[in-house]
């Protein structure tokens, strides 16, 4: 597996977890909130030399951060720096 297909799973892999989260903030939203953690630290670990648009992990990031206010959560624990 090369680095770039290593990475568009590992990005495909946050993207279902945001979703997921999304579909279980109906009934649990501490796992929900679990789910959009694991997903943004996915990201994060290849955000610096990605081989993905930044305009996609953007959108991905942006998304999963809509689905935690959607939760109730006002104070977000986890920070992504988005410097070029």
């Amino acid at each position: 597996m090369t680095r770039s297909e290593f990475q568009q799973n590992i990005f495909r892999s946050a993207e279902h977890l945001g979703k997921a989260g999304y579909y279980m903030l109906s009934c649990n939203q501490e796992a929900a909130n679990n789910l959009f953690d694991y997903a943004l630290k996915l990201i994060k670990i290849i955000e610096p030399e990605s081989v993905i648009s930044k305009d996609r992990l953007e959108a991905v990031i942006n998304e999963i951060i809509n689905f935690k206010d959607k939760a109730g959560n006002e104070n977000d624990s986890f920070s992504i720096s988005h410097q070029q």
